[in-house]
């Protein structure tokens, strides 16, 4: 998570002083917060020793998992950690958070583990998840009677805690984490023992913030804590909140903090106002689906130098130009990544506006990167590319929404009723699926984990089907389109495709037992 300019005056000490640097680091995890991309790049320049072995997880399907994380196939491992009861979704977020807590309850309970700990995105999240936390320890009586208040927050004999910031003379790390085992009022100051076995005494001018520039807080509860602290520990149980911000390198490092058990939990079209009052949800989407496509974007960076070198070898920019949150650099995107659209046409009109409405964003951003900034002629070409993709796309999506949008033509069969297409039902489409789909993917699936994989991966072809007017019953994608944003389109589907059917599969196959084991026979009295 170093960036670019720390890690150059690393390097750059250490070429002075004629030293060595070892970089260890893995460009899969979370990326850099300032702008990155160096040790990536060292990589692929240099090329690296890399870890082949997860030492961390137990179960070897959980390692498998994380290996289809990792490398972005987020359809197959998610379909793993549902078949083995590791996802939880619901529909209001006070019940899904709840259950959380009750869960990370229950594993405190264990004897002889590690302290478990929930995984969230945002920091009010993280607040929240403590202040639940901290409310069942004091019911249950596991905290101290008198606290110390720091920074609005209170802090009792039996907290779990993290420190925030370094105090190198005191043995402090950021990050560190600790159990407070004494409180001394006169001098305001914690007595904690660190998870290293260490007793350390946090005075006051190490807790309190030093004036109101410093707006950061030096120690705070750690039942809960955001993933980028996350990164790097290792305990037994982890129980991870998603939102609608999650994206691969986070979700990959948030589930794979736990040894023995990770659990992700997913509210389905959360609205606060709703729950304030009461008013019954709407008809949800498919949970499952959206947690696929938010962990199938990245956000690893790259260096300007390579994603300047791209449009000239011929290939498209790196990925980290996908989904930046608005901090692209001036360079051809891709075309947005092809989210699957529901199964229903006012769904799938809604799921074209949308994808129309991010496109036209993009386009606005890139005519204002044009006109305030003065860039050199190479960074002129590259804008005016990358607008005139965006116009293409952008008509693209108009002719699209312009053909859904008008009536459509109706079959009468019999007692002068319309026919209803067997598209637009799901049930329909996995009792009697096209020959396109049965032609890459098999027919419906028996075990519920490959009808999970089949199900996203039938929709993510008719979402590409939808973009690219692909209407051959036969061929699932269709002919190689000339483009080069729309043939990186058309390889990701054809991989996912692949690794689907793949993963399908395996999971379709019986477990054969092991003929070198023999079988425990219990004896009867």
């Amino acid at each position: 998570m170093v960036g670019t300019r720390q890690l150059a005056r690393l390097l750059a000490h250490a070429h002075r002083a004629g030293a060595k640097v070892v970089a260890v680091g893995d460009v899969e995890q979370l990326p850099e917060i300032e702008a990155g991309g160096l040790f990536r790049s060292l990589i692929q320049r240099l090329g690296a020793a890399e870890l082949q072995t997860n030492q961390r997880q137990r179960e070897p399907w959980e390692q498998q998992a994380l290996d289809l994380l990792r490398t972005g196939n987020a359809v197959a491992a998610i379909a793993r950690y549902a078949e083995h009861q590791r996802v939880v979704v619901r529909s209001r977020a006070g019940r899904l958070r709840n259950r959380l807590v009750q869960d990370w309850w229950a594993a405190a309970q264990l004897p002889g583990e590690r302290p478990p700990i929930m995984i969230a995105l945002r920091r009010t999240d993280v607040a929240d998840l403590n202040a639940a936390a901290r409310q069942l320890l004091a019911e249950h009586g596991r905290l101290g009677p008198h606290a110390l208040t720091i920074d609005g927050r209170d802090f009792a004999t039996g907290d779990r805690i993290i420190t925030l910031r370094n105090a190198r003379r005191l043995g402090v790390l950021n990050g560190t984490f600790a159990t407070v085992v004494g409180i001394d009022h006169d001098r305001g100051a914690l007595l904690v023992h660190t998870d290293e076995g260490r007793e350390l005494v946090l005075p006051r001018w190490y807790l309190d913030r030093r004036g109101p520039l410093d707006r950061r807080r030096r120690v705070d509860h750690a039942y809960a804590i955001t993933c980028h602290k996350a990164q790097g520990m290792t305990t037994d149980r982890a129980f991870v909140l998603g939102s609608d911000d999650l994206y691969k390198e986070w979700g990959y490092v948030a589930m794979s903090r736990g040894r023995l058990e990770n659990k992700l939990y997913l509210a389905v079209d959360h609205n606060r106002l709703a729950e304030e009052l009461d008013i019954p949800p709407e008809p949800g989407r498919d949970a499952l689906l959206d947690l696929t496509a938010a962990l199938e974007r990245p956000r690893g960076q790259y260096l300007a130098l390579d994603q300047l070198a791209a449009p000239a070898e011929g290939g498209g920019p790196p990925p980290s130009q996908i989904d930046t949150g608005g901090h692209a650099a001036p360079t051809t995107r891709p075309a947005l990544e092809a989210t699957s659209p529901p199964a229903d046409l006012g769904q799938d009109l809604a799921w074209l506006r949308a994808r129309h409405h991010a496109c036209l964003i993009e386009l606005l951003h890139a005519h204002e990167q044009l006109a305030a900034h003065r860039p050199g002629w190479r960074q002129r070409h590259l804008l005016r590319k990358t607008i005139a993709s965006h116009e293409r796309t952008l008509a693209d999506l108009h002719r699209q929404i312009a053909r859904l949008d008008a009536p459509p033509p109706q079959t009468i069969i019999g007692h002068d009723r319309p026919a209803t297409p067997a598209a637009s039902n799901p049930d329909a489409i996995q009792r009697n699926p096209p020959p396109y789909l049965v032609a890459e993917l098999g027919g419906w699936p028996h075990t519920q984990a490959a009808q999970t994989v089949w199900r996203i991966t039938a929709r993510r072809i008719r979402a590409y089907r939808a973009s690219a007017d692909v209407n051959d019953p036969n061929t699932a994608l269709g002919p190689q389109p000339d483009a080069p944003d729309q043939r990186s389109e058309y390889h990701a589907i054809a991989k996912l495709i692949e690794d689907a059917a793949a993963t399908i599969d395996a999971l379709e196959q019986p477990t054969l037992p092991d003929p070198n084991h023999d079988p425990i026979v219990p004896e009867l009295p």
